[in-house]
Parts: C-alpha cells; structure tokens; sequence
C-alpha cells in the first residue's frame, strides 16, 4: 500500500483494515510516498527515520492523522534515496493518488487499486 502521511483516505483505510490483520490474515506493508502536500517528505522521512519506523507509523495511524508529524529537516541521503525510489516505484505501477494498493488475488495475479475499496473483501479473501 502505497500511502502519504497526509492523506485522510489512507488513514480509513488504515483503520478499517485492522480486523484482517489483527486477525493474522492479512499483512500489508506502507510504502510511504509524498504526493499530498509539501510537508509530505519531511514528514515520510520522520516515520523511516524513528528508532522503530513500525511503532512510530501504528502510533500515527491510531490518531488516523491527527497527531502532527514533525518533519524530518534535512533529510538524510538514505531516506531521501527510499522516498524517492518508492515514488518511482508508485510511478512504476501508474499510481497518481493515495492509497495504492497492489495485491495478488486467489489465482495469484497481480491486482491493483487506487482510492478506498468500498469492499475490502475485494482485496482482503
């Protein structure tokens, strides 16, 4: 799932996955892009740069983007270079918005979305 610490949808989208992967049958990995606002990248790199990236972006996404990420200034040249392959990679796939998530359906093909399901059984069998 390609997803912007500034996008609202990601953050339902977030939330309303919780159940899936709570109940072990879904993973989903957060490629963080910046595409929304300016601030955006900074505050992507904030989340790469904590101690612990996972625990700093659950904490995030639990205050469905209400808590304010600080951004991230400068940059370092790592997380800069993952910022910017990960926007190549969204790019790769045609993505333009958030969220994007690709998928593999039950016969194993490669399947993709951009915007809120509006039923995640779609993505989530």
């Amino acid at each position: 799932m390609f997803s912007d610490p500034n996008c609202p949808y990601c953050h339902t989208f977030w939330q309303q996955a919780r159940p899936w992967v709570k109940s072990g049958k879904v993973q989903l990995r957060h490629i963080q892009v910046a595409v929304i606002r300016p601030e955006s990248r900074g505050q992507a790199a904030s989340l790469l740069a904590a101690e612990n990236p996972q625990k700093a972006f659950e904490a995030f996404s639990l205050s469905a983007g209400k808590k304010k990420l600080t951004e991230l200034k400068p940059i370092p040249q790592a997380i800069a270079a993952q910022l910017d392959h990960n926007q190549a990679l969204m790019e790769k796939y045609g993505f333009y918005a958030t969220p994007a998530v690709i998928w593999k359906n039950s016969q194993g093909e490669l399947q993709s979305m951009q915007g809120i399901p509006k039923e995640l059984k779609t993505i989530f069998r």
